[in-house]
């Protein structure tokens, strides 16, 4: 049976290893990670479509790697792991925006990545409060001097970027977000986002409350019109 949205997810996986060099677990023996490079492909095209800045990568791993289960559970030396999965729900809804988008306007699919940023990097496993979780991994990262918890980017990467969408978990990373709707200011005319009281909300929402996904929708258009003038 076909896949309702077959697009890869790419991206790189890192464990943190402790004082002594090995890989340092939460309570279930699995292995903290760090999850930065991701990438929503549409197809093998080297066109960056949209970059979409969130709050952290969730839950979601490379589970349809053979070597995945063996990475998040410490086994072997390796740092890093570069692979992909399939869309989990945050990632098919900016998926379905995007889509939607380029059928209203009445372009071609959408060809080339879209890239994403997060205010946190640390993947959270299902039913751990994300922002609690960032916290528990940053003090052991702190205390070790390493520096990847978000993801370093330029103005630069929003100038190269056509459209810029934002979206955030309600009441998570607060400082974080108002720092980087600062920063994003200067490019505030590619940015697409959907507000509830002046917050940009998550596109979880997006599906949920139909007239949000809408305005996403809608603004999406109005920047890929202004790509075609």
């Amino acid at each position: 049976m076909a896949r309702l949205y077959p697009q890869k997810v790419y991206g790189r996986m890192r464990r943190i290893r402790d004082s002594v060099g090995g890989f340092v677990k939460d309570v279930n023996g699995k292995c903290y990670l760090v999850r930065d490079q991701t990438k929503i492909k549409f197809d093998n095209t080297e066109k960056l479509i949209a970059t979409v800045f969130m709050t952290n990568p969730g839950s979601y791993g490379f589970d349809r790697m053979d070597s995945w289960g063996g990475f998040v559970s410490g086994i072997g030396e390796e740092t890093e792991l570069k692979g992909w999965g399939y869309p989990e729900p945050t990632m098919r809804n900016v998926i379905w925006a995007i889509q939607s988008a380029y059928d209203r306007s009445g372009y071609s699919k959408p060809e080339g990545y879209v890239r994403i940023i997060n205010a946190s990097n640390i993947v959270c496993p299902k039913g751990e409060d994300a922002e609690h979780y960032h916290h528990e991994v940053k003090n052991f990262i702190e205390g070790n001097e390493m520096d990847f918890l978000s993801e370093p980017f330029e103005d630069s990467c929003v100038e190269e970027s056509p459209i810029v969408i934002i979206g955030f978990l309600k009441d998570k990373f607060e400082k974080e977000v108002r720092s980087l709707e600062a920063r994003l200011k200067p490019f505030n005319e590619k940015i697409v986002c959907a507000k509830i009281q002046d917050w940009p909300v998550h596109p979880v929402n997006w599906v949920r409350r139909p007239h949000l996904g809408e305005e996403i929708i809608n603004k999406l258009v109005i920047q890929l019109n202004k790509q075609s003038n």
